[in-house]
């Protein structure tokens, strides 16, 4: 049995976030078409686009809109805290509370 890992990809300039499952076999989870992008903590995808930031769950299914500027968002399990001290807490079906 071959162990799931995400990798991040770059084209173009831009991040995408592809699943490799062994025996050469992956799976886009995101496309390449952002800022920056971090793996899963926790089951959640941190990814920025035109400077605002953006929530996914692990499969790439979004969570929260990309309206938060200037604010790095800090998974906690469960709970996302943002710079300027707003946070959202996230259900165990990853949905924003």
């Amino acid at each position: 049995m071959y162990k799931k890992i995400y990798k991040k990809v770059k084209a173009g300039g831009k991040w995408g976030l592809v699943l490799y499952m062994g025996e050469g076999t992956a799976k886009e989870i995101l496309p390449c078409q952002y800022d920056y992008i971090q793996k899963p903590k926790c089951g959640i995808i941190i990814a920025m686009k035109d400077n605002r930031y953006g929530l996914f769950n692990k499969n790439g299914e979004p969570i929260v809109d990309f309206v938060y500027d200037n604010e790095t968002p800090i998974i906690i399990c469960n709970e996302i805290l943002f710079s300027s001290q707003r946070t959202g807490e996230i259900d165990n079906n990853e949905k924003r509370l």
